[in-house]
């Protein structure tokens, strides 16, 4: 298999939505931002507790806690990137990694003849050898379930339902490990420590193997025969805007997505119908990508030396902070300090893990504002409150 797959699981919603995507992205540098840097390193320690750990799971040590990832690992974790080494282990994470192994084991050892495979090389080979892919777990119970376990460490909530990547690792798993045939179900989990969902951080849905073969099996087939006719000159590449343009290494340079752009940035609001404002919305996410994109592209040819007409980059003035607390203490005493309530976060990370069920039945979560999401999140919708509901107030 080739280290860059032409359509790789990540990649596999925009390949699929976007038919010009893949070829307009081959060759592109990868350009990860700190986030993504940060999830390559939770994924490396992951693999490294699940390879090492005998059941149930050592948590990652305290002690581990300020470190880097490559002195906890004792190698480097991605060798085209240092930042991902360079990464520094905090509480929030190792929380996070101990969630999603303590799962995999559990899983595991729930199926005593199963077999658990980390960072393990999958393909459609039915396809191409080069739709493929790593998956994070793949526990194989022969005659029983192919579970395939994906750790998401992203803030931005993942959905496990329509999910393109986990449906293609699940095509990818039974054309490896089905070869008997021998598998009754297909179970597709996302493993999401960081992110608030009404269904919690753990979230599964189950799928036979006609059902998951039959909805996913020609997507991913269609999509590379268009792009293999690209490729070959047969048709012309087509672009279509969407959500999916989130990752896109072509986005800045994407033809399709600057005149959505355009487009919108001449669109006088009070002009626009009510179709046209709704066709607008459903663009936002796409077009406000490519700001931050461009954004991005602007400040780093900055930083670089290279001239950007009519921009410029400025210091910004930081925090102040106390030059010496020990000379500010002698000079005004205990003037200095108040008594503040620490906040449910800040006494879970002082007292340990064993008071947390204690912290939470002494705390409650308040509403936040409400904010605008498409239709298909799975959150309960806001009911704004009546005139009613206020009746009686005064």
């Amino acid at each position: 298999m080739s280290k860059h797959a032409l359509i790789s699981p990540s990649r596999s919603e925009r390949a699929c939505k976007c038919l010009g995507s893949t070829l307009a992205e081959a060759g592109l540098p990868d350009t990860a931002g700190p986030a993504a840097v940060e999830g390559s390193a939770a994924h490396a320690i992951a693999a490294y507790n699940l390879e090492c750990s005998m059941f149930p799971a050592a948590a990652t040590p305290a002690a581990w806690v300020g470190k880097m990832t490559r002195e906890y690992l004792e190698y480097e974790p991605d060798e085209d990137d240092p930042r991902v080494g360079d990464v520094v282990i905090t509480e929030e994470m190792m929380e996070g990694i101990d969630l999603y192994t303590s799962y995999v084991w559990e899983q595991t050892a729930s199926r005593p003849q199963a077999e658990l495979h980390v960072e393990t090389k999958v393909a459609i080979s039915s396809i191409s050898e080069d739709i493929s892919g790593t998956a994070d777990a793949i526990i194989d119970e022969p005659f029983g379930d192919l579970h395939i376990i994906d750790l998401k460490f992203g803030r931005t909530l993942v959905e496990v339902d329509n999910n393109y990547q986990l449906s293609y690792y699940g095509l990818a798993a039974l054309e490896t490990f089905d070869k008997l045939l021998d598998h009754q179900r297909v179970l597709l989990t996302i493993v999401q420590p960081r992110g608030f969902h009404p269904h919690g951080p753990i979230r599964t849905i189950e799928k036979t193997k006609d059902e998951l073969t039959g909805e996913w099996y020609p997507k991913f087939a269609g999509t590379y025969e268009n792009v293999e006719s690209q490729k070959n000159g047969f048709i012309e590449p087509e672009y279509l805007p969407g959500d999916w343009c989130d990752w896109c290494k072509n986005k800045l340079t994407c033809e399709a997505l600057t005149s959505v752009v355009q487009e919108m940035a001449l669109t006088e609001f009070e002009d626009a119908d009510e179709d046209k404002r709704h066709d607008i919305l459903g663009k936002t996410k796409a077009v406000e990508k490519y700001i931050e994109a461009l954004k991005e592209w602007a400040h780093g040819e900055l930083l670089q030396g290279s001239k950007v007409p009519g921009y410029k980059l400025v210091q910004t003035l930081g925090k102040r902070k106390w030059k010496d607390e020990e000379a500010l203490e002698a000079h005004l005493g205990a003037d200095i300090y108040r008594k503040v309530v620490q906040s449910p976060a800040q006494l879970k990370k002082h007292l340990g893990k064993e008071q947390h069920e204690a912290i939470e039945a002494l705390c409650e979560r308040v509403p936040g504002a409400p904010r605008l999401v498409k239709d298909t999140d799975k959150n309960p919708e806001y009911v704004a409150p009546s005139i009613n509901d206020f009746e009686g107030d005064e």
